[in-house]
């Protein structure tokens, strides 16, 4: 019986199985192989606690692997410590009638101590194969191209005094806003670190107090951070319209491609006082307007008082009808009476005046109970007016919400409502 031949991706599988992931292979047996794996790093000289990429490369030469890969081997998170695999794009290219196909995985590492660290890990990658319209898997395993780190400490030589603790190619950006200001507005500075390396547990850049500032500690924005990116606030308050300018800052952190530290300067930043632009009164008055009528204690009185003789004319008018009918006698009494009404209303009229006048005046006059500024609008934004001392009589002409318009001697203006008596 003849013997059947063996598809050729059985046999170049069976060929990477028995040679090609075998552990212990030499770098230039395995460089044949058609699938390789390295690591890429900026550079191998590196620095204790240092942040840097590395990059897992992957080749294959006309096999087709599965997305799932494993890595065992590696040095333990207290000798690198590494953040999770960031897959980046795939790359294929065609060399003649192979199809060649690169993947790379990116980490984030960190040496944790001092001295050489050795990479040799195991990859564990899965081999797609298909037989008719089945397709398999097949496991293997693949040595890593060794890759040693020399990890060095940052150096006592040149250190600055500042020194943040930061390593890395790092930005230091500061703005400040506003820079045109009132007397009493607050400035907030904005500190931003951000690059590739290790700027966290650092010391956090912040202006210095002097005698021209009141300043806070810096605070994290922590909805602006991000991993390659830390930002942080800072409140500075003037403390007089002398303070001109804001000082310069410095922040100081190791460049560890370069191997030497740096020390980034921003500002003087100049400052420029105006005077607060004044609030329009008509933002604060109220929304309804009160009439004449409302707010006048004389248009009260004239209003009580055209009542009362409303009434006594209502009274008398029957009267003075009456004289068309009836004898003559008869009605020379009833002119007389109604004469006499009229006579006796308009003599009560008098007194009743007065009591108006003094009810009405009692109801409006009112005493302030502690000294208080009057301003030009019901609000404590509105310009002042007057002070108006404490004891003073005053009559209240409007009230809206919890203020009232006061009138003292001659000038009026609004108060709080809480500020007066009535007597």
């Amino acid at each position: 019986m003849s013997r059947r031949p063996v598809p050729c991706r059985m046999a170049f599988a069976a060929l990477l199985a028995g040679l090609t992931f075998a552990p212990g292979l030499n770098a230039q047996t395995q460089a044949k192989s058609p699938v390789t794996a390295h690591f890429e790093v900026p550079r191998t000289r590196v620095y204790l606690g240092e942040t840097f990429p590395m990059t897992l490369v992957i080749r294959s030469d006309d096999i087709q692997l599965d997305k799932d890969i494993g890595l065992n081997g590696m040095p333990d998170e207290a000798t690198l410590e590494r953040s999770g695999a960031a897959e980046l794009p795939v790359t294929r290219q065609q060399v003649g009638n192979r199809n060649i196909e690169t993947r790379r995985y990116r980490f984030d590492v960190s040496p944790k101590r001092l001295g050489p660290v050795r990479l040799a890990p195991v990859l564990g990658i899965n081999v797609v194969e298909r037989r008719g319209l089945v397709r398999f898997q097949k496991s293997y395993n693949l040595r890593v191209t060794p890759l040693t780190l020399t990890v060095l400490p940052v150096p006592d030589a040149g250190k600055p005094a500042d020194f943040s603790g930061a390593i890395g190619d790092l930005v230091f950006d500061v703005s400040l806003s506003p820079t045109e200001l009132a007397p009493g507005d607050l400035i907030t500075a904005r500190l931003q670190i951000q690059g590739a390396g290790k700027f966290d547990n650092i010391t956090i850049p912040r202006f210095s107090p002097d005698g021209h500032f009141k300043v806070y500690d810096p605070q994290p924005l922590e909805e602006e951070t991000t991993p390659a990116r830390h930002v942080y606030t800072q409140i500075l308050i003037p403390q007089s319209t002398n303070a001109t300018q804001v000082g310069s800052i410095g922040f100081s952190y190791f460049d560890a491609n370069a191997g030497r530290y740096r020390t980034v300067t921003r500002g003087p930043f100049a400052l420029r006082f105006k005077q607060r632009e004044k609030q329009a009164e008509e933002r604060y008055r109220p929304v309804t307007v009160k009439s004449r009528w409302e707010t006048s204690p004389a248009a009260r009185t004239a209003l009580a008082l055209a009542l009362y003789w409303i009434v006594v004319i209502a009274i008398v008018a029957p009267v003075l009808l009456s004289l068309r009918t009836g004898d003559r006698r008869r009605m020379a009494r009833r002119a007389a009476t109604g004469i006499g009404l009229l006579v006796v209303c308009a003599l009560a009229s008098v007194p009743y005046r007065s009591a108006i006048d003094r009810t009405l005046g009692a109801a409006h006059t009112a005493t302030a109970t502690r000294q208080v500024p009057a301003r030009l609008a019901p609000s404590v934004n509105a310009l002042e007016s007057f002070t108006l001392p404490k004891g003073a009589a005053v009559r209240i002409d409007e009230a809206w919400e919890d203020w009232v318009r006061v009138t003292h001697d001659t000038r009026g203006g609004w108060i709080p409502a809480s500020a007066v008596e009535l007597r």
